[in-house]
C-alpha cells in the first residue's frame, strides 16, 4: 500500500509541474506561447529557460510588454522593421531571435542594456551595413547571427565592445572582402575555414 501511495504522489507532482510549465499566463502577450523549454548556451550548458514564443504571427512590432522573467524571446518570421522601445527591463534574457523579419538597418534595433544576453539572431533580414559600435550595448554577446542579409559594408569599428563574442555568422551577404581589423576587438572569435571560401581575407 505504501508503494502505491508513493507512486501516486510522484505522478501527481509530475503532473502539477507540467501544468505550471504550460498553463496560460496572464502576462503572456496575446497569441504568443509562454512556457519553460530546454535551452543550451553557446558553450553547450543545458538549462530550462522561460521562453516567449511569438514566431510566425505576422507582427509589425514587438509586444508592448513581455513577462519580466523572459529568458528566451522568439520573434522569427514576422514583419518587424524596427525596435524603438529598449528591452532592458528583461534583465534575465539570454537569447533573442529576430530572424526573418523586415529589419533594414541595425541602427533601428535598440535593445538597451541586456547584461545576460548571449545569443542574437538577425539572419534573413534586409540589413545592408554594420556601422561603428553598432552593438556595443550588448557587450555580453557570445553569438551573433547576421547571415543571409544584404551586408556590403562593415565599419572597422563595427564590433567594438563585443570582446566576449565567440561566433559571428556573416555568410551569404554581399561582402567580397573580409578584413582582419574587423576581428581585433574579439580575441575569442572562432573563424571556421569554410566561411572564407568566397571572400578575400587580409
Amino acid at each position: 500500500m505504501k508503494d502505491v501511495s508513493f507512486v501516486d504522489l510522484f505522478v501527481g507532482l509530475a503532473m502539477a509541474s507540467f501544468v505550471v510549465a504550460t498553463e496560460e499566463r496572464p502576462d503572456c502577450p496575446k497569441l504568443c506561447v509562454c512556457e519553460i523549454r530546454p535551452w543550451f548556451s553557446p558553450s553547450s550548458v543545458y538549462m530550462e529557460a522561460q521562453t516567449v514564443d511569438c514566431n510566425d504571427l505576422g507582427l509589425f512590432s514587438l509586444p508592448e510588454k513581455l513577462p519580466v522573467g523572459t529568458q528566451v524571446l522568439l520573434l522569427q518570421t514576422n514583419n518587424v522593421a524596427k525596435i524603438d522601445q529598449p528591452l532592458d527591463y528583461l534583465a534575465n534574457i539570454t537569447e533573442i531571435d529576430l530572424s526573418q523579419n523586415n529589419l533594414s538597418s541595425i541602427s533601428d534595433v535598440h535593445l538597451g542594456n541586456l547584461p545576460q544576453l548571449l545569443s542574437l539572431h538577425m539572419e534573413e533580414n534586409w540589413i545592408r551595413e554594420l556601422p561603428e559600435r553598432c552593438l556595443a550595448e550588448v557587450a555580453t554577446l557570445q553569438e551573433l547571427y547576421m547571415n543571409h542579409n544584404l551586408i556590403s559594408f562593415i565599419s572597422p569599428l563595427a564590433f567594438q565592445g563585443l570582446s566576449n563574442l565567440v561566433r559571428l555568422h556573416l555568410n551569404s551577404n554581399k561582402l567580397k572582402v573580409i578584413k582582419k581589423e574587423w576581428f581585433d576587438p574579439m580575441p575569442n572569435l572562432e573563424i571556421p575555414d569554410d566561411r572564407r571560401k568566397s571572400c578575400s581575407f587580409y
